[in-house]
């Protein structure tokens, strides 16, 4: 299950570089990361970094939400994810602290859980 995760969101991610119209080299530069290790998250084999989830949106001009699978997210939390709210979270990010961060992950992942259960 873990690998189909990584293969969803990785297939996300190269939607919306795409989209973006940027090719690896370019998203990759305004991410800070190596080209390869963006083709290794857009092909499943690595973990998306929640830092470079947050810095996605920003870089590549979507919303956070197109990089969740469809059944995490519905069409109207999609329409509902303002570029304000996400903004917010963005640039609060880097002054969080680690423990802070590790706090909104573990809630992130309820969420996508419980999510997931009232959709069954």
């Amino acid at each position: 299950m873990t690998t189909n995760f990584k293969k969803l969101i990785g297939g996300k991610v190269r939607e919306v570089r795409q989209r973006a119209d940027l090719s690896q080299s370019e998203a990759a530069k305004l991410l800070g990361m190596e080209r390869s290790n963006l083709s290794h998250i857009e092909q499943g084999r690595s973990h998306l970094t929640l830092e470079n989830l947050v810095k996605i949106p920003r870089a590549f001009g979507c919303k956070i939400t197109d990089l969740l699978p469809d059944d995490v997210v519905t069409d109207y939390d999609r329409q509902r994810a303002s570029d304000y709210d996400l903004q917010e979270i963005i640039d609060a990010w880097p002054a969080l602290s680690d423990d802070s961060k590790v706090v909104l992950m573990n809630q992130f992942e309820t969420l996508v859980k419980l999510n997931r259960s009232q959709q069954r």
